[in-house]
């Protein structure tokens, strides 16, 4: 569901992201409160490391990372 979310709310991930999509999107306040933005800002890190390929092939990477960052929102939320 969070492909679709993320999708919707902020469009496509870049195919050919720059340092630049990233640091704006990364920038945004938006993305420590929602799973989704989570999702998002992960795909656009997979991008960069691997330019032009479908994101099928990085969801599971995706996924492991947009969850270890939501449980460390989570647990910063409970300081």
């Amino acid at each position: 569901m969070l492909p679709f979310a993320a999708g919707v709310r902020y469009g496509s991930v870049p195919e050919w992201p720059t340092r630049e999509d990233f640091q704006n999107f990364a920038c945004t306040k938006e993305h420590e409160q929602r799973p989704e933005a989570h999702w998002h800002l992960e795909a656009i890190r997979w991008r960069l490391a691997h330019p032009g390929k479908p994101l099928n092939d990085g969801l599971r990477e995706i996924a492991v990372k947009t969850a270890d960052a939501i449980i460390k929102t989570r647990r910063e939320d409970w300081r």
